[in-house]
């Protein structure tokens, strides 16, 4: 199993030599969701990468509008022949290259593509041309070894970096923050859960949130490698320098399990394994679909639909009953936990006091431990 990473100048290369890594991507500003490198650049990395026996790989891995292709088409058009490998995330700047160059392709399956035909399908697709199958992260132990023993090209899988999360081609962070150049960060908190401490990226191409923490499988790095996997990327970019990167490769070509312990104590972000153990992210459908949030039950009074950890949870009425101070309410969470409280504090949305609220109207009490969204409300007693 080999690493491939990414080069953010060309200073870096020696580094890399040392660390025995022999692909490297090239990741321009223009045509990369997350790259800096400049257009002029990315020619004299190509050429001092191939002097130095390391393969160049040209990421264009940009989701694009006709208007964003026809003009990232022509950028990308001279550079072939610099580049003899192109990465592709977009259908069709897959369908541009395999019609108008004789490049290699490495086509990026992060988002979807989990099933077997679909993935065949897109190896039928490319042909010879495919030189390599970056499958989905969303995909478990599984399913990679199963995917891994049918496929008869090269597989690659993120094994450390960030963990996208979102994306808008809009702008999100300058109409609150102001002008902050053309790319920069800043680290965001949800106001509808107790997460905190996402990176947000604002650059040209738009605005892209991570997860807290970042994918880093590296205890399971060994049985990757006895499952198929023939590339394992990773991606250091957000870190302040390449200090890890010595041990990140030696972890990948020959795993310990005293170096990985070292390893996640050194790293400065928490690790979290990703769906690698099992993708759950279908347990959300249960909550959807849960017989705790039925609003046919006698008492029915509406739902919890916004919560402020410790300050406030703010409740709409769904129903014909009429809340009012006094009255003694019980919760159930989706996930079956029951409170009861007696009203003693009633307020609106401007958190104002008032006397009752009515059905369709948005009210506020003050929090209560435990209670989330989705949580059904019932009248348990009431004076009214």
């Amino acid at each position: 199993m080999q690493v491939v990473s990414y080069i953010k100048n060309i200073n870096e290369i020696d580094r890399f030599i040392e660390c025995g890594v022999t692909e490297l991507i090239v990741a321009p500003k223009e045509l990369s969701r997350f790259g800096d490198l400049t257009y002029e650049s990315i020619i004299s990395i190509a050429e001092k990468l191939r002097a130095k026996n390391i393969r160049p790989i040209l990421e264009w891995d940009l989701l694009m509008t006709q208007s964003d292709f026809d003009k990232k088409s022509e950028l990308v058009r001279p550079l072939l022949a610099h580049f003899d490998v192109v990465r592709v995330y977009d259908v069709g700047a897959c369908g541009y290259l395999l019609s108008n160059s004789k490049a290699s392709i490495q086509l990026v399956l992060e988002i979807g593509n989990h099933n077997q035909r679909g993935i065949e399908g897109w190896i039928k697709l490319c042909g010879d041309r495919l030189d390599r199958l970056v499958l989905s992260l969303e995909l478990d132990s599984e399913m990679l070894k199963r995917y891994t023993s049918i496929v008869d090209v090269p597989v690659e899988f993120y094994g450390l970096g960030r963990m996208p999360l979102s994306y808008t081609p809009r702008k999100l962070v300058t109409p609150v923050f102001g002008h902050l150049g053309e790319s920069f960060e800043i680290i965001a908190s949800s106001e509808e859960s107790p997460h905190k401490g996402f990176p947000v990226l604002q650059n040209t191409h738009g605005t892209f949130t991570f997860y807290m923490l970042d994918h880093g499988p590296i205890d399971h790095f060994g049985e990757m490698s006895e499952m198929g996997i023939d590339f394992l990327r990773i991606d250091l970019r957000h870190l302040p320098d390449l200090t890890l990167l010595k041990d990140a490769c030696a972890l990948v070509a020959n795993f310990s399990s005293e170096l990985c312990d070292s390893f996640k104590e050194r790293y400065p972000r928490r690790l979290f394994k990703g769906f690698y153990n099992k993708n759950k992210s279908d347990s959300v459908f249960k909550k959807l679909k849960n017989e705790r949030l039925s609003r046919t039950e006698e008492g029915y009074l509406g739902e919890v639909i916004d919560v402020a950890k410790k300050r406030y949870m703010g409740l709409i009425v769904r129903s014909n009953l009429i809340v009012t101070i006094g009255v003694v309410l019980r919760f159930r969470t989706p996930e079956g936990k029951e409170k009861k409280i007696t009203i003693t504090h009633l307020f609106d949305s401007s958190y104002n006091p008032i006397d009752s609220a009515v059905q369709g109207q948005l009210f506020y009490l003050p929090h209560l431990g435990g209670i989330s969204t989705r949580t059904a409300v019932f009248v348990c007693d009431s004076t009214h």
